[in-house]
């Protein structure tokens, strides 16, 4: 059986907490199957900013990059 890393995975959370969790649980998850998030690759899209302010999600202990809209290429938002 052959195996195929997914290039694009969304998370949806209500919270920064929850969408902090879920990450720590999908790179948790990740490194049982030798993968990583790549921080560099990852963004967070907020929708509404009024509800987080500024925090952001930390992987690795890196800040993600925020961005207002999501096009398919990161960095790009």
């Amino acid at each position: 059986m052959e195996f195929v890393p997914s290039d694009d995975t969304a998370l949806l959370a209500t919270s920064p907490e929850e969408l902090q969790h879920q990450v720590n649980e999908l790179q948790k998850i990740s490194l049982l199957f030798g993968l990583e998030i790549n921080s560099a690759k990852t963004c967070m899209m907020v929708i509404d900013p009024a509800d987080i302010g500024t925090q952001s999600v930390l992987i690795d202990g890196k800040e993600t990059e925020r961005v207002n809209k999501f096009d398919g290429v990161v960095g790009h938002g």
